[in-house]
């Protein structure tokens, strides 16, 4: 009788074990009912960014058209074809109980780029190189130049990386390559580049840009652009020592015409490469606020050569001699630069602007001078040059075609 008890107690014992041990496994089981990682799909940054397209049956996303139809991977990862802005609409913005709307394209994807070519994006990266290389439409009337991929499939320049980028509340970001730069775009398309930085030719020339306006002329030099007038153009509108009073009206390369309302309508157009010409009368506004209207190209020519003949009130002639050569298209200035006022102070000058109200700025500035160091970029061969008194001055100004 007590074997059997013992036999008894044994069994209950190892019965109560392997329920516990089923019990375990069975909450084991029940816990690890997360969704596989199959069933989910990285959403693509760029889809934020598409829209029905204003002129052709099918979608924009920036300067790029993605002609209907054409297939999607929704965020269950089943495919589904868009055939229509309706389709389009109601997998962008879904029924909020629905957690199901567009993750990406499928590949390979026909797309239509700016200038009308059709272009095959071969996956997510691809497409977003073509996106992020479309010109902005907006920023060209603040300080900066508007960040965008630039490489040599579109001009006789391209970016070396890494390239460092800077968004609206100063965050920057520095991207090593085409598509992380892409990526960066597609989350915040309103970036600015940071300089200086590195470009390289076909030649695999390199070439260190040191602010936006060696920039705008490293580009305006491919051949692919006409800039509208002999002189140098930079962002917000400035050419020479003018700014375009807008609207401005301007002779495309089909020679079609078209109004400009703003900077950024213009400048659209010019890094497109699309702008060959001004149309007569134009409205300029000179540096001291005056508007002057040209009626022709030649008076055009002359209003650009009377930069040279800048009203200043100082007895020095280096800071004269600075301007006169970013006038006339010899070299820019790499800011910030230094200058001292005739009582011995000095001052630090941080733009174009700053340094034309110095040279304008009255009795109180009779005499001012360079203070030395300055530094220049020369506009042929992209050069920079630490200057370190007037006579080199000099010596660039006389050597510059």
């Amino acid at each position: 009788m007590k074997n059997l008890l013992r036999f008894s107690g044994l069994f209950l014992m190892l019965l109560f074990l392997f329920t516990s041990c089923e019990k375990e496994n069975i909450d084991t089981i029940d816990i690890t009912t997360e969704p596989t990682e199959a069933s989910t799909r990285t959403i693509n940054n760029l889809i934020g960014n598409v829209s029905a397209s204003t002129v052709a049956n099918g979608l924009e996303l920036g300067c790029i058209t993605i002609n209907y139809s054409f297939d999607v991977v929704l965020t269950d990862n089943t495919v589904v074809t868009v055939s229509s802005d309706a389709d389009l609409e109601e997998y962008l913005d879904p029924n909020p109980s629905d957690s199901i709307f567009i993750a990406d394209f499928v590949y390979p994807l026909e797309v239509v780029d700016a200038d009308g070519n059709t272009v095959t994006a071969v996956d997510a990266e691809a497409l977003g190189v073509l996106f992020g290389a479309c010109v902005p439409d907006e920023g060209w009337v603040n300080e900066g130049f508007p960040a965008f991929i630039i490489n040599l499939d579109e001009y006789c320049i391209a970016l070396q990386y890494p390239v460092t980028v800077v968004d609206q509340d100063d965050n920057e970001t520095t991207v090593n390559s085409e598509g992380e730069f892409a990526d960066a775009l597609a989350s915040n398309q309103f970036l600015v580049f940071v300089f200086p930085l590195d470009v390289i030719d076909a030649d695999g020339v390199t070439t260190t840009i040191e602010n936006d306006e060696a920039l705008f002329n490293a580009m305006l030099d491919c051949e692919q652009f006409n800039n509208p007038c002999d002189s140098i153009v930079t962002g917000g509108g400035d050419i020479a020592c003018y700014t375009l009073q807008f609207p401005v009206t301007v002779i495309l390369t089909d020679s079609s015409i078209v109004t400009v309302n703003n900077e950024n309508g213009f400048f659209d157009l010019l890094l497109n490469g699309d702008i060959s010409g001004f149309t007569f009368p134009l409205s300029l506004i000179s540096f001291d606020g005056e508007l002057i209207v040209v009626n022709n190209e030649i008076e055009l020519q002359e209003a650009l050569e009377d930069c040279g003949d800048i009203p200043i009130n100082i007895n020095d002639t280096d800071v004269f001699s600075l301007i006169s050569g970013t006038l006339q298209g010899c070299f820019s200035i790499n800011y910030p630069m230094n200058i001292l006022l005739a009582d011995g102070s000095e001052v630090e000058i941080t733009s174009e602007q700053e340094l034309f109200d110095a040279m304008s700025g009255g009795p109180a500035n009779t005499s001012i001078s360079i203070s030395y160091p300055v530094s220049v970029t020369l506009i042929e061969g992209g050069q920079t040059i630490e200057i370190s008194e007037l006579t080199e001055l000099i010596d660039i100004l006389a050597n510059c075609g």
